[in-house]
């Protein structure tokens, strides 16, 4: 976390946030298709304008750096939409049928998370079903490849990253890919009536999120939760560090993700044990002023958020410079700018330290998933925003068990 940050000007960088409460119609499909949005779990389509054809390195002057302690290599993410489903299920059935021919040979020729040279692999996804409210809630869990590392392990940075409104993980897949790549453990979950979450018990049709009304819109940030809970049961592992977690939001989902944010900050430690005030950076994707109800500049004007009060949440707002989300999410920025200002300091480092917010505008007319779908280097700054602002601050964030009687 960053206290009393000092002032200053950072080519692509700023400063900027969020907010909530308002009314808006849902997008049309010729919007959602700009912003990238894919139909469902095995579209193939492509963004016509993505920001990987438009792209800029940022200059910062800062290098980009790993999560703290990882070995793992970073590999290119894989360039197109990712069905996270059919990954997750052909490599259990290449783990199941490698497993049965080691078992009738009797021989095991390479090493758990290595490969033939001996080098970290990063392990491959898993789907899990979570339950939220009755409905089975999808979730692709990538592991960071240091998890078997004892020391490293309880520094691992967690993170969440939540699709746009009328997404899908697949969506998230390249992104979770490099994520993975430099260390961290990521969770990508289908939203309830979305993708593949949209099986409920005694539900006599399948869930669809265009039929949500707002007190329904309102209830997908359980599903934000139960993700969470599952990174807390792998904390209690010793698998990560749950007080170091970072959440990821595109598009609509942005005002959603910044309230479960603001509450998860509100709960009150249950005696020894530590409940909340686990979201150590925030980060947005095209954020609008407002989606339904939600509107980003009342959310806003909390403390955490707005500055001023000694501490403030790690945030970066990224968006296309000519998308159609531009002229919203750069007005957030500046609105968060004015108790959250940049640093002048001439060290990128120093810059980096004394900075809490954060601004990076792509040279794209995309928006939302588009900018995402990869782009090298806005991956290598988010890489490197989460690095200074939470890795780096490890001492900060001892590890500690979150389980009932744990010291």
């Amino acid at each position: 976390m960053s206290h009393n940050p000092l002032p200053c000007k950072i080519p692509l960088i700023g400063i900027a946030i969020i907010a909530l409460l308002v009314a808006s119609s849902t997008p049309c499909d010729a919007q959602r298709r700009k912003r990238g949005l894919l139909s469902g779990p095995k579209s193939t389509q492509t963004p016509t304008d993505s920001a990987d054809k438009e792209e800029s390195e940022p200059t910062t002057g800062a290098v980009a750096q790993p999560a703290t302690g990882s070995r793992a290599t970073a590999t290119p993410a894989k360039k197109g939409p990712v069905d996270l489903f059919e990954m997750a299920s052909k490599n259990a059935a290449d783990k199941k049928a490698a497993a049965e021919a080691g078992a009738k040979s009797g021989t095991d020729k390479e090493e758990k998370g290595t490969d033939k040279d001996g080098k970290v692999q990063a392990p491959p996804p898993e789907i899990l079903t979570l339950e939220s409210d009755g409905i089975n809630i999808m979730a692709a869990l990538f592991m960071s490849p240091n998890t078997e590392d004892p020391e490293l392990a309880k520094t691992i940075v967690p993170i969440i990253l939540v699709h746009d409104w009328g997404g899908t993980m697949n969506d998230l897949g390249p992104l979770a890919q490099y994520l993975q790549s430099v260390g961290h453990t990521v969770i990508v979950p289908d939203l309830r009536g979305h993708g593949r979450s949209v099986t409920m018990a005694n539900a006599p049709r399948p869930l669809d999120y265009r039929d949500f009304n707002r007190a329904q819109i309102a209830t997908v940030t359980k599903d934000i939760e139960e993700c969470k809970k599952k990174l807390i049961g792998l904390n209690n592992e010793g698998k990560l560090n749950i007080s170091m977690l970072s959440v990821l939001a595109v598009g609509e989902t942005c005002p959603l993700v910044t309230g479960w944010t603001l509450k998860d900050w509100s709960y009150e430690n249950r005696g020894s044990i530590k409940q909340g005030k686990d979201v150590q950076s925030l980060i947005l994707v095209s954020p609008p002023k407002k989606f339904q109800q939600l509107s980003m500049p009342q959310l806003v004007r909390h403390p955490l958020l707005a500055g001023g009060a000694g501490i403030e949440i790690p945030t970066l707002i990224i968006y296309g410079r000519n998308g159609d989300s531009a002229k919203e999410s750069s007005a957030l920025y500046k609105l968060m700018s004015r108790k959250r200002p940049a640093s002048n300091a001439s060290d990128a480092n120093v810059r980096w330290a004394q900075q809490s917010l954060f601004e990076l505008v792509i040279p794209s007319s995309a928006d939302g998933a588009s900018l995402l779908g990869p782009n090298p280097a806005l991956y290598r700054f988010l890489g490197m925003f989460n690095f200074y602002k939470v890795s780096r601050n490890a001492d900060n964030f001892p590890w500690a068990s979150r389980a009932s009687g744990a010291n």
